[in-house]
């Protein structure tokens, strides 16, 4: 797959596919799990929040396979890990594909 010219400079990774999540953490210790608190476009009746995980590769960028949302942190902590292996390790691009998010 070709990228844009401005898209940014990613590393691909080299490791064995599939590999469980907790291998592909254990593999680099700065890969992690992050999760961020955000608020629904449409308010709540009962103005819970949403939480989003995702895992991160040692570069820093968030992959686009592994991602999930939920009403706790670590319920989405949890639903990373049943979400099983990972098949592929892929930065997720912005719309236009001209850097990572």
């Amino acid at each position: 797959m070709t990228q844009p010219a401005t898209s940014p400079i990613h590393t691909p990774y080299a490791g064995p596919l599939p590999i469980s999540l907790e291998d592909y953490l254990a593999g680099n210790s700065r890969r992690h799990i992050r999760v961020h608190r955000y608020t629904p476009l449409e308010p709540q009746e009962n103005g819970e929040q949403r939480y989003v995980a995702f895992v991160y590769s040692e570069e820093g960028w968030a992959l686009s396979s592994h991602r999930v949302a939920g009403d706790t942190h670590q319920k989405c902590v949890n639903a990373l890990y049943k979400r099983g292996d990972l098949l592929h390790v892929t930065p997720r691009l912005n719309e236009d594909k001209t850097r990572f998010v």
